[in-house]
């Protein structure tokens, strides 16, 4: 979401303000771009709510955007009478209770990132009209330089002729890292060419260390932290990504870009992302067994896995960040009046 707010902020026209945490790790970049910003404590209750009635107040805004679920709370108890839009990136079901609808129904608009996310919202009684369907933009990255595929496999410990697949990603539950593991730990059983690096951070890192110990798949499988993507996908042969849970996938179509063939799970909006069996195969979510199946194909597939990396490559332009923000912009335009 921060990255999808810098790219929109780089491209728009318009004079935009941002709210935002203090310690936000998106603060320098607005500041390098000269984007006013204003420290609110999103998570500090009605201390958070008071500065950034007072920031609205001073800015005079014609339509307040919320970017997150704690900013569309404070967001609807600062805006006063002006619109309010909230940008909606996950496919979590809509809470049930009183308060929760309340805050739903409250809203002017709503900028939802997959038309799947858009059924979510229809389903938590948002009405249809009041939802506006903008993908992701995501350009091609620029190339990194010849020599990151071997820099990176040497790394990683990656033999010529063995298989790496990369995942870019939170470790957090949705994101569904536990069943990558589980299907390595399936193809481990047959053969012991293929490696994998499970790039990002998060709570399941723990947790996925342990299952990677207990399935005896260590020397193979890696948790490096945060790494250079564009890099990585240089050195990949395969982009797995098995969310459970997914508003669209913006790290897909990253490896679209990059011609890695992908595989992933069928979950929230990448399906609109990825054309089953056209540019890329997809899985039920959750389904560890289905994965490490999907995995063996492209590898024993190579010749047709890289056609479809090739159709994938191309569709990938759909989602440019010349349409998103252009998409954003109409959308403020219809819900702001």
């Amino acid at each position: 979401g921060q990255t999808q707010l810098l790219r929109f902020l780089e491209h728009a026209s318009g004079e935009h303000h941002v709210a935002l945490p203090p310690d936000a790790p998106l603060l320098p970049a607005l500041q390098d771009l000269g984007i006013p910003v204003h420290p609110v404590p999103f998570r500090g209750g009605l201390r958070g709510f008071a500065r950034l009635a007072r920031v609205v107040g001073r800015v005079q805004p014609g339509l307040v955007a919320a970017q997150t679920a704690h900013a569309h709370t404070q967001a609807l108890l600062a805006a006063g009478a002006r619109p309010v839009v909230v940008h909606r990136r996950v496919d979590f079901a809509v809470g049930g209770n009183p308060a929760s609808r309340a805050k739903y129904a409250a809203a002017t608009g709503y900028v939802a990132v997959s038309d799947a996310v858009g059924a979510v919202l229809r389903a938590g009684g948002v009405p249809a009209d009041r939802i506006a369907v903008v993908h992701d933009g995501v350009d091609p990255a620029q190339a990194p330089d010849p020599g990151a595929r071997a820099r990176v496999r040497a790394r990683f410990g990656v033999p010529d002729g063995h298989t790496l697949v990369v995942s870019l990603g939170a470790l957090v539950p949705h994101k569904g890292h536990v069943h990558l593991v589980e299907a390595l730990a399936w193809i481990d059983n047959d053969r012991q060419d293929v490696h994998a690096v499970l790039a990002g951070e998060g709570s399941e890192r723990a947790a996925l260390q342990a299952k990677i110990a207990e399935w005896g798949i260590g020397s193979r499988t890696h948790l490096p932290g945060p790494v250079d993507a564009a890099e990585l996908l240089a050195a990949a042969d395969v982009f797995c990504h098995p969310s459970v849970e997914e508003g669209m996938g913006q790290a897909v179509v990253e490896a679209m870009h990059a011609g890695v063939p992908v595989v992933a799970s069928s979950a929230g909006g990448i399906p609109e992302v990825v054309q089953d069996m056209t540019e890329g195969l997809l899985v039920r979510p959750g389904d560890g067994a289905a994965l490490s199946r999907a995995l063996v194909a492209v590898v024993q597939g190579r010749e047709r896995a890289l056609e479809r990396a090739e159709q994938a490559r191309l569709g990938a332009r759909r989602f440019s960040v010349a349409a998103m923000v252009q998409g954003t912009l109409d959308a403020y335009l219809r819900f702001g009046g």
